[in-house]
Order: C-alpha cells, then sequence, then structure tokens
C-alpha cells in the first residue's frame, strides 16, 4: 500500500513535466529538411528542424535560408527559429531571428497534431503577428506569417506564405 502512495505521488509530482513535453513535441512533425523549389526545379528555400538539448530542456532549432551566396552575396536570408518550454511562465515560446538583426518573439497559441500557431508578444509600436506552421496531408509544410495593426481588430493579413515539400519527393503542383 505504501508504495501504491509513493508512485501515485511520484506520478502526480511529475505529471507538469509530462506536460511541458506535451507541449513542446507537439512541434515534432516540424523536424527534418524542406525545400522549396525555384521555377528551374533547383532548391531555392530550405528550412531544416531538428531537436537538442540544453539544461535539460528539449529545445527544436530551426534554421531557414534562401538566396545563393555565390550570385549575390546580400540576396541571401538566413534565419534561426528557436521554440523551447517557459518553464516560469508555463508556456511554450519561440524566437526568430535573422541575419538583419531582426528578432521576434511568439508563444504558443494552439497545438494539433500536424499544426501549431504561435502569436508574437507585445512589443513598441508593432502590431501583433501570428506564426502558423502546417503539414499538409501531400506532406507539404505550410509556413504563414500574418499581421494586424491592432488587439482591438483582429483581423490579420498575410504578410508572407512559404510552402516547402521534402527533397526528392514530388510535390502537388
Amino acid at each position: 500500500m505504501r508504495s501504491l502512495i509513493a508512485g501515485c505521488v511520484l506520478l502526480l509530482a511529475s505529471a507538469p513535466a509530462f506536460a511541458q513535453l506535451a507541449l513542446v513535441r507537439s512541434l515534432d512533425f516540424l523536424q527534418g529538411i524542406w525545400v522549396t523549389d525555384d521555377m528551374w526545379g533547383r532548391p531555392a528555400q530550405t528550412a531544416e528542424f531538428h531537436w537538442t538539448g540544453r539544461q535539460g530542456n528539449a529545445i527544436l532549432m530551426g534554421r531557414y535560408s534562401a538566396g545563393e551566396s555565390g550570385e549575390c552575396p546580400s540576396c541571401v536570408t538566413q534565419a534561426v527559429m528557436t521554440a523551447y518550454y517557459d518553464s516560469a511562465a508555463n508556456e511554450v515560446h519561440v524566437r526568430l531571428s535573422d541575419n538583419a538583426q531582426r528578432t521576434m518573439d511568439f508563444q504558443l497559441e494552439s497545438a494539433r497534431s500536424k499544426s501549431a500557431q504561435f502569436v508574437s508578444l507585445a512589443g513598441a509600436n508593432r502590431g501583433t503577428y501570428r506564426l502558423t506552421y502546417e503539414l499538409l496531408p501531400e506532406d507539404e509544410l505550410v509556413i504563414t506569417l500574418e499581421r494586424t495593426e491592432s488587439v482591438s481588430e483582429p483581423a490579420f493579413s498575410k504578410v508572407v506564405r512559404w510552402r516547402f515539400h521534402r527533397p526528392g519527393l514530388l510535390h502537388p503542383s
């Protein structure tokens, strides 16, 4: 009986750890390498996501790149995405940074088996942004960034939308 009670106490004590792991692991569908082709069928943009661990926390790292450095070094876009569980806020956060020294912070608003939606954290003189990752049935990843000027009018308008597929896989046109 004592071991049963001790087991129940241990399970209840570890429940928050399971919950945070489930929140972060809801982003598993992003793992791997994703590309989008230019009009000649060459990879024009690449996104890569993989898990890493830092200080006991699971972190999803994402890298995005577009452009050819050999043809036009100033035309290359590179961005890094870091998703992690913030235990103080009990939320999953995402930080996006690019090679132009811009940074945006988001928090997880909703997550389902093949999609996740983030909303930007308040920033001075910057509307609110919504970042959505969605895996379509054709194994196509769609990343959408939207913006609204006002919190009181949550009508988001699309800023940019990327469509990626796994390299080497045929994808619908």
